[in-house]
């Protein structure tokens, strides 16, 4: 009689672990991702989500994420204005945690596609007074459109990201910290942008999941609009 209960109490804790994937369970908690799914779509291929994190994860992100300011340079070659920042480090608590199977499945589910982490170094970006980043969708890394997570770690501005719906309404939200903004580059994803910071500052993670390895020709050169951590310490510069 013992094996049997063994192998009920396993068998339920597999459901457990299947149901907290489904209904985000660490990743982003308080829902279901059918309902988050047509939310996605509705907004134009979009989804603001709070609480993203557990907070203990999201304490220590934070953290660590404060010690890489002293990296920051101005971006290149963007349509972002004031904004500064740099590459994320493969072997941060930053890149392991936010490039890992949970938020795979938890994206794919949303987007109805087979997400996983792409090559893309997760990017450190902050917004400071004045800053800001006006109306575009994300230009593609892949020939597959990319969807882009950007998980805002601080906020103490007065900026909102603002998007037009797949109604052609237009929304606008001040981005919590622990939350995160899951957007489909490319012409299938939305218009958006970051209204003018008039005061305070903005830090976000910015990462990238790919349902595909094939590049497009100026992959390169948007990986090198801003330096690592390594590259400040005099490592080859990422081509």
């Amino acid at each position: 009689m013992l094996p049997g209960l063994l192998m009920a109490l396993a068998l339920l804790a597999r459901c457990a672990h299947a149901y907290q994937l489904r209904t985000g369970g660490k990743w982003a908690t308080g829902g279901k991702w059918a309902s988050a799914a047509k939310a996605f779509k509705a907004n134009g291929r979009l989804l603001y989500r709070e609480n993203f994190v557990e907070d203990a994860v999201f304490e220590q992100l934070r953290e660590e994420c404060r010690g890489m300011r002293r990296y920051f340079k101005r971006e290149l070659d963007c349509i972002a204005t004031g904004r500064m920042g740099c590459c994320v480090d493969a072997q941060s608590l930053a890149h392991r945690s936010m490039m890992s199977a949970e938020i795979s499945e938890a994206l794919s589910e949303i987007t109805g596609r087979t997400l996983v982490p792409s090559e893309y170094p997760v990017e450190l970006r902050m917004y400071t007074t004045h800053a800001e980043m006006g109306w575009h969708q994300d230009d593609t890394l892949y020939v597959e459109p990319q969807v882009e997570v950007v998980l805002t770690l601080e906020n103490t501005s007065d900026s909102e990201t603002e998007w037009i719906d797949a109604r052609g309404e237009r929304h606008a939200k001040w981005t919590a910290p622990n939350s995160a903004l899951i957007v489909t580059a490319g012409d299938d994803g939305p218009l958006h942008r970051v209204t003018p910071l008039k005061r305070g500052e903005r830090t976000i993670l910015k990462l990238c999941y790919t349902s595909t390895d094939e590049k497009c020709d100026d992959f390169d050169s948007h990986i090198n609009s801003f330096p690592s951590a390594k590259q400040t310490k005099g490592s080859k510069k990422r081509r």
